[in-house]
């Protein structure tokens, strides 16, 4: 119908086309999925966000309002660029739908300002960003800045956030700060920015760059600053030791909780440290750890939030703690719930895509590496471990150096060396991986050096489970009844949710003592005493597996329940107090 208005020469008025924008814009909402530290003064754009279900709602009820808003726009675009706000929405529709080559026109008509807004320049640059044009964005905020004219610096801050979102290059991240800082009409970094590059620059920089922005940070005068002092605080929690759960010390508690003091009454600042910190201890620590942060927010008066639900819910997920889960879950009812490869695309990674996605600054998705690297030749896999570091992906070159030492099917005796060699860089998962592989080949000493090493503050449930498997094997296999008697001992089957897999696995081993008992000999009392306490265990476990089914087909129908008394609330609620 526009299209026929505007061949009949039936034009809208540009001021109402710039109202219809306005209204759309004033109902975006406001992003509490994102870590504070990653929330900027822009919006991340519709197109990115289409198939993250995380963003669903948020976005589903204007994002045909946005498309069809920039399909208006673009026919009234010759007569409306005049108009600044005219062109000022149009740059941000553009943004939304993904629409790079009109943009690129548009920012060349905006740079003739006699001044400039950095929400306008943010979407322009978060453009390009959010299609991974990483290197192109840097190149433009390089050629903005040259025009010497006064820039905010919510401009560098949304940029530095949208690198970190698409998985950018840290030296990308390293020259759009040096060229921010080394500029007289950019506005001085703020605390907030400092804070997200000093954690980005403490998980992926160099020892000269982690010391350049440490003395950033004194200069600024920012070190006292509470994001400053809790990212920190975190970093160095989690480069402690390989474990993927991390332990807590008395004085690392004891700096949260200053910290934590000195910010008073603030309720927007205590929100935002706690908030951050549920999040680091769900992803990095034991639930006791979310417990206590919990129960500090109670003494604030601080009420859980969407996003600190969600992190505890991730927590329970991933530690497959689905009784838990569904207990923590009935308190907050009313809350919102939220392939092989082929062989072609394996040689398209290799020879074109790994490279075309480092050559447009972004660093390649750990998993894909992995998947790559699971399919090539001792040569190629070699080229991926030695390009990790240019990629700063130095943190994960233990778990492919597994991979690749696996990968060449090692016999017996490489297991003791490389376990003796790695020992001090390997996590639990890691030493649990090998040693399976490890005692499959035999070697009993390797095995045991592995599973010796493990943390217990690591040991997940299923881990704990896979471990006993494991260590009662190798002790089988050693002769070393007297190990499975400790092992069995030292099982904590009360402190844990048992698997059918424990049970099924300790069946097996109770037929092969049973077939070892026959033909024995001198160790006959030996491996009886073992089998006794391996069948009281099986005993043990089938109780506690029968009253879990019990209780798990309780636990479904609630489960149920609630879901469904969810789903009507949801009905019932009002959409536009969503």
């Amino acid at each position: 119908m526009l299209k026929e208005y505007k061949a009949q020469d039936i034009h809208i008025p540009i001021e109402l086309l710039n109202e219809m924008a306005s209204r759309i814009f004033n109902t975006l909402p406001t992003n509490s999925i994102d870590p504070y530290l990653l929330q900027s003064v822009v919006e991340p754009p519709a197109f990115y966000l289409k198939d993250d279900l995380r963003h669903l709602k948020l976005y589903s009820r204007i994002q045909p309002g946005l498309t069809g808003l920039y399909k208006i726009f673009s026919l009234y675009e010759s007569v409306g660029l005049q108009n600044e706000k005219f062109l000022l929405h149009y740059i941000w529709l553009c943004y939304h739908e993904g629409d790079l080559q009109t943009i690129q026109k548009l920012l060349y008509i905006y740079l003739q300002s006699p001044s400039y807004d950095s929400r306008t320049l943010s979407h322009v640059i978060n453009a390009f960003v959010y299609n991974y044009e990483v290197s192109f964005a840097k190149s433009l905020l390089d050629s903005i800045v040259a025009m010497n004219k006064p820039l905010s610096e919510a401009l560098v801050s949304s940029t530095i956030v949208a690198f970190v979102k698409v998985g950018a290059l840290y030296d990308n991240l390293y020259d759009v700060s040096q060229l921010w800082l080394t500029s007289e009409n950019c506005e001085s970094l703020y605390p907030k920015t400092i804070a997200l590059l000093i954690k980005q620059t403490y998980r992926y920089g160099t020892e000269k760059e982690i010391s350049l922005v440490d003395e950033l940070c004194s200069a600024l005068e920012y070190d006292n600053n509470f994001l400053v002092q809790m990212v920190r605080c975190q970093a160095k929690i989690l480069h402690r030791d390989n474990n993927q759960k991390k332990s807590l010390t008395e004085e690392d508690v004891s700096q949260i909780l200053k910290v934590r003091n000195a910010l008073g009454k603030s309720k927007h600042a205590l929100k935002i440290y706690y908030e951050s910190y549920i999040l680091f201890f769900a992803k990095y620590c034991t639930m006791a750890m979310v417990q206590l942060i919990l129960k500090e927010m109670r003494k604030d008066e601080i009420p859980i939030s969407k996003f600190a639900y969600d992190a505890v819910v991730q927590h329970y997920v991933s530690s497959s703690k689905f009784v838990l889960l569904s207990q923590f879950m009935q308190k907050f009812v009313s809350r919102r719930i939220v392939r092989v490869q082929k062989r072609h695309q394996i040689q398209f990674r290799m020879t074109r895509g790994l490279r075309d996605v480092l050559r447009k600054g972004i660093r390649p998705d750990y998993h894909v590496i992995e998947e790559t690297l699971k399919n090539l030749n001792p040569t190629k896999r070699r080229g991926i471990l030695e390009s990790l570091p240019a990629m700063r992906m130095g943190s994960s070159v233990t778990r492919l150096r597994v991979h690749h030492f696996l990968l060449a099917y090692p016999r017996k005796e490489h297991f003791t060396k490389f376990a003796e060699e790695h020992l001090e860089s390997l996590n639990t998962s890691d030493k649990l991986f090998v040693a399976r592989r490890s005692l499959n080949s035999y070697n009993t000493t390797a095995t045991s050096l592995l599973l010796d090493s493990l943390s217990d503050v690591d040991m997940t449930d299923g881990r704990h489970m896979i471990a006993l498997n494991l260590r009662l094997r190798n002790c089988i296999l050693k002769k070393d009844y007297a190990g499975c008697v400790k092992f069995i001992d030292s099982f904590p089957i009360d402190g844990i949710t048992l698997s059918p897999y424990i049970y099924d696995q300790c069946r097996y081993i109770e037929k092969s003592l049973s077939r070892q008992l026959k033909g024995s000999g001198a160790l006959a009392e030996s491996i009886r005493m073992a089998l006794e306490k391996l069948r009281g265990l099986i005993g043990d476990i089938q109780i506690r597996l029968d009253k879990d089914e019990v209780d798990i087909r309780v636990l479904i129908r609630d489960s149920f329940r609630m879901l469904s008394d969810w789903v009507e609330m949801s009905r019932k609620q009002d959409e536009r107090k969503a």
